[in-house]
Parts: C-alpha cells; sequence; structure tokens
C-alpha cells in the first residue's frame, strides 16, 4: 500500500494542481482584458496553441524526464502571476502572455497522463475514475476561488490562486521521476512530432473514440468558465456557483462511469452530451440565478465521461503502437484544435445573441457525440467476452507506428 501510494501520489498531485491552474487561468484571461477583442484572442491562444505543442512536449518529457518539464512551467506560472498582479491591464500584450501559459499547459497535461495512464496498467478503468476524482477536486477548488472572486468583483484573486497552484506544482516536481529514455535520435523536432501524433489517428477507430471526447472538454470549459460568466444579463456570481455544482456533479459521476466496459462507456458518453446540450440551453436562456446554476450543473456529467472515455481509448490505441507519446500527443493536440477553434465559433455566435451561442455549442456537441457510437455488434462483443472487453482489440495505429520510426525521435 505504501508503495503504491510512494509511486502514485506524485503525478496524480501533479494532475491535480494542473487542473485548478487551467480552470483559473480561463476565467483569469477574459477578465484581465479590458477588451473583448483582446479577451478573446488570448483564451483562444492559451486554448489552441497547444495544437502545435502538445505532442512535442510529450517527446520532450519522454527523452528529458517529467520532473525537469513540470519544474520549468511551475517556475514560468510563478513568473507570470506576479508579473500580471504587478502590472495590472497590460492590452494586447495578453497575448504572449497566453502562449506562454499555452507551452506550461501543453508540458504538464499529455506528459502527466501519459505516464499516470502508464503507471495504471491493466487497471486502466479503475484508475482512469480516480483521475477524474483527483482532476475535478483540483478543479473544484479553483471554482470556489474563481466563484468568490466573480461574487467580489476582484480578478486579481485568480493570479494570485495562479501562483500558488505554480508553487505547489514546483514543490511536487521534485518527487516526480527524472529518468529519461535514452535513444538513437534525442533531439525533438516540433512538426515531426506533431506529424507522428496524427498518423496515430489514421485508420484507427479506437483512436477517434479517443479524440472526440477531448475534443468535448474545451468546448464545454469555454462555454461555462468564459463565454457565459462574460456575457451580458448573466449573473456572475450564480455562473461561478455553477461552476462549483458541476465539479460535484463531476465526482460523484466518476464514481459510477466505465464500469461495465470500454466501449459501453462510449454510450454513458453519448447520454452525457445530452444533458450538457440541455444544461447548457438553461444556462444561456435562464431567467434567474438558479436556472444558470442549474445549467451548467449539467455539464458535469460530460467532463467526467469524456476525461475516462478519452483516456481509455487512446490507452488501448497506444498499447498496439510504437510510439504510445505519440497517442497521448494526438489527444491533447485535438482538444487544443477544440480549443481554438470554440472561443471563436462561441464568440461570433454571440453577436447574435445567447440563443445563437446556445444553437452552435448544441451542434458541435452533439455531432461530437455522434461520433462515439461503437454499434450493437461490438456492444454484444464486449458484453459476451470474458472480462467484459473486446477479446482481442484491433487497432491499425501500430502497422502506422513503424513507418516514422526512422524519421522521428
Amino acid at each position: 500500500m505504501g508503495g503504491a501510494l510512494a509511486t502514485f501520489a506524485p503525478v496524480v498531485s501533479t494532475i491535480s494542481f494542473y487542473f485548478a491552474f487551467h480552470t483559473l487561468v480561463i476565467t483569469a484571461l477574459p477578465l484581465t482584458a479590458d477588451d473583448a477583442g483582446i479577451a478573446s484572442v488570448a483564451v483562444t491562444v492559451y486554448m489552441g496553441a497547444g495544437l502545435f505543442f502538445d505532442a512535442a512536449a510529450a517527446s520532450v518529457a519522454t527523452h528529458r524526464g517529467l520532473r525537469s518539464v513540470v519544474a520549468v512551467s511551475a517556475a514560468l506560472m510563478v513568473v507570470i502571476a506576479a508579473a500580471m498582479l504587478t502590472l495590472g491591464d497590460i492590452g494586447w500584450a495578453l497575448v504572449p502572455v497566453a502562449l506562454v501559459l499555452a507551452a506550461c499547459s501543453s508540458l504538464i497535461y499529455i506528459p502527466g497522463l501519459a505516464h499516470y495512464s502508464h503507471l495504471l496498467g491493466a487497471r486502466q478503468a479503475r484508475g482512469q475514475r480516480l483521475s477524474v476524482l483527483v482532476q475535478r477536486l483540483g478543479a473544484l477548488a479553483a471554482s470556489v476561488v474563481v466563484g468568490l472572486s466573480l461574487a467580489r468583483g476582484v480578478p486579481s484573486a485568480l493570479w494570485w490562486a495562479v501562483g500558488g497552484c505554480g508553487a505547489l506544482l514546483a514543490l511536487g516536481a521534485t518527487r516526480l521521476p527524472a529518468g529519461v529514455v535514452r535513444e538513437a535520435e534525442p533531439r525533438v523536432r516540433l512538426l515531426a512530432a506533431a506529424h507522428a501524433a496524427w498518423r496515430e489517428t489514421a485508420g484507427s477507430r479506437t483512436m477517434l473514440w479517443g479524440l472526440l471526447p477531448a475534443m468535448a472538454m474545451p468546448l464545454v470549459f469555454v462555454l461555462t468558465g468564459s463565454v457565459l460568466p462574460a456575457l451580458d444579463g448573466t449573473d456572475a456570481a450564480a455562473a461561478g456557483l455553477g461552476l462549483i455544482a458541476r465539479e460535484l456533479v463531476a465526482l460523484v459521476c466518476a464514481a459510477l462511469l466505465a464500469r461495465r466496459g470500454r466501449l459501453r462507456a462510449n454510450v454513458e458518453f453519448m447520454v452525457a452530451v445530452v444533458l450538457c446540450a440541455g444544461g447548457a440551453l438553461l444556462a444561456l436562456t435562464a431567467t434567474s440565478p438558479w436556472q444558470v446554476v442549474a445549467g451548467v450543473a449539467l455539464t458535469g456529467p460530460v467532463v467526467s465521461s469524456a476525461i475516462i472515455v478519452s483516456a481509455l481509448n487512446v490507452h488501448a490505441a497506444a498499447r498496439h503502437s510504437t510510439r504510445p507519446w505519440a497517442c497521448f500527443g494526438a489527444m491533447g493536440m485535438s482538444a487544443r484544435l477544440s480549443g481554438l477553434a470554440s472561443p471563436l465559433l462561441l464568440g461570433a455566435a454571440g453577436v447574435w445573441g445567447a440563443p445563437s451561442i446556445g444553437a452552435v455549442f448544441v451542434m458541435l456537441l452533439v455531432g461530437l457525440g455522434l461520433g462515439m457510437w461503437p454499434g450493437r455488434q461490438a456492444l454484444r462483443d464486449e458484453r459476451d467476452s470474458p472480462r467484459g472487453g473486446p477479446t482481442r482489440p484491433v487497432d491499425h495505429a501500430a502497422r502506422l507506428g513503424h513507418r516514422s520510426r526512422s524519421r522521428l525521435s
């Protein structure tokens, strides 16, 4: 027991602090900017820049060790938080700040999740439920800070909290593994790493099922954390309370999901998408603060389900790949692609008001959910297999991985 705790505690705490940091930043950026255009661009850069960073970050962590990349990112968080508290409104300079924060996010997010999945081995479903609890506890703590900040009109409190997350991550980094993987060509090429990550998705339905839920999370986070609190006519305090309620709902759902196999977890995600769509429409068209709270709370199940289902499917694909880091890199890149598009699409829809934002959000989310249907035969095969899963998972990523071996580190 003590050995398992010593093995998992450092990376689990890192994941928790990361999601606290992420929750804080997506609200701090738009509240810091006085101009709506600057706010939109800054959030877009933060959510989307990882499209170019995530695969390379996964490879860097493989070669340099998780400890070093987390320590560097944590130090940058502290420096940026101190600068924002000192300088206040910095106009368009907020955009490069968002870019640096995006790089910090990439260096922690995918490497941390990949290392955690590797430690779990065959215990993926149970371990990923624990991962949801850990992630949402971090986000819950951050949501409390966000709620208090919105209620009292003190956005600077968010940057104090970002600096605190950086300090805790730096402290925890000392216990992370420092070992590296020695390969013939350790140098990482940014575009080549991204190319390898995308190649892992070609012809692989399992990888697709891992990417679609990953794309849903930024869409939900942007709507509830950035668009809704800043929307005219929305009770900001209610939006903050809704975030707290969402994390509590997500924590409860984490204990109930993915207990009947990976493919049935896909179906659970589709059900959660329907609940989330209804909650978003309720929050955006609310006539009372409590409707806002209830609407945001209904996005909790899809957050829990997306985390679990994405990790289960990507891990299943990575087991049959010669470059597991590229599979996790592709997961991160798909989330960043959604993070890049979501603020732009929802912001453009905002010109026509809250109902238009809701319509665009629902169309995007439902489209992602429909792609998760595994088919009746696959569900029957999973149900009838001895261990509640496919007897022999088939994934084409393994066939593709060897083709780029000579081209990438």
